[in-house]
């Protein structure tokens, strides 16, 4: 879901489009089965979660780099993911696939609390002019899609945002988002995108 928002959402592409969904649609038209199902399990994750729709938005804007709002399709954060899922159900299935939705981590699994504390320690250096994400909003709401079970796409949400905010990052905070991100199985090329912000 990062990978969508970023790559599709660059003002000069997408706002050629007659809307988001458009824009949507035209890019995942020829992406691989695997990545249409991890687009749907996280559109389906979001969706279902106990966040609110404000929570969800926040969520998206962050991702999107501040390009895309849902409010301006009249679409809250929860209706906007449930249009993604839409979008990709049928590329999941054509390739002969449940398009159902992933299985939740315990809540009680170590793994949350770690990720708890990773996302709790958000703080940006840059805010988006046209659209301001406030950190402690988003804060709280990665912490609670990670303790809804959730906790991978958090701490990859996390990742983005970080980027997209220019979050600062002490050594020993990098050092648990990469522990935590091998547990997952994330690469040194996601991991990495963290690295000039250690320090800065």
């Amino acid at each position: 879901m990062t990978a969508l928002a970023a790559g599709v959402f660059v003002p000069s592409w997408w706002s050629r489009h007659a809307s988001a969904t458009a824009a949507v649609a035209e890019a995942v038209a020829t992406v691989s089965a695997d990545i249409a199902e991890q687009y749907l399990h996280d559109a389906l994750a979001l969706s279902g979660s106990p966040l609110t729709n404000d929570q969800l938005e926040a969520v998206w804007v962050s991702v999107t780099g501040g390009n895309h709002r849902p409010a301006a399709e009249g679409l809250g954060g929860r209706a906007w993911f449930r249009r993604l899922a839409e979008l990709m159900t049928p590329l999941v299935e054509r390739a002969g696939r449940e398009a159902g939705e992933a299985d939740a981590v315990d809540p009680q699994d170590p793994v949350v609390g770690q990720v708890v504390d990773i996302v709790g320690r958000l703080s940006f250096r840059s805010n988006f002019w046209r659209d301001p994400v406030d950190e402690g909003f988003l804060r709280t709401a990665l912490a609670d899609l990670a303790r809804s079970g959730r906790p991978e796409l958090a701490l990859r949400l996390f990742i983005s945002v970080a980027v997209n905010h220019h979050a600062r990052l002490d050594d020993d905070l990098e050092a648990a988002v990469w522990r935590t991100g091998r547990r997952f199985g994330y690469g040194d090329h996601l991991l990495a995108r963290l690295e000039h912000l250690t320090g800065s």
